[in-house]
């Protein structure tokens, strides 16, 4: 069997964030290593836990945005999946041209 893959998940919003790594621990083949909410939590996860995948809001304090793009060039070899509520082209293309291999949207329920 295949080492899982290492998953960290840093969100800012805490119930969010552990609906997240609720449904990631009971995942065969993956692991979680760190969860956080801030992008200082990021930084110090891809440091200390070397995760294979990283999920991640751009909305952290700090500056999401700037994290994922340190994060994307200090670390080409960790996977960076963008789960946010910002659904505009100038962030999704920004993310993408970072590197990014995901920008998931996180979806509101309701009626329009």
């Amino acid at each position: 069997m295949p080492d899982p893959i290492r998953v960290a998940v840093i969100d800012p919003y805490p119930i969010f964030r552990e609906a997240v790594v609720h449904t990631i621990s009971r995942a065969d083949g993956l692991s979680l290593v760190a969860q956080g909410g801030t992008a200082a939590e990021a930084r110090a996860a891809i440091r200390e836990s070397q995760p294979d995948v990283l999920i991640i809001d751009i909305s952290l304090p700090e500056g999401g945005m700037e994290a994922v793009i340190g994060i994307a060039n200090s670390c080409p070899s960790c996977k960076l999946a963008v789960l946010t509520a910002l659904d505009d082209v100038t962030s999704v293309s920004r993310m993408l041209a970072a590197g990014v291999k995901g920008y998931i949207l996180k979806g509101v329920s309701g009626t329009e």
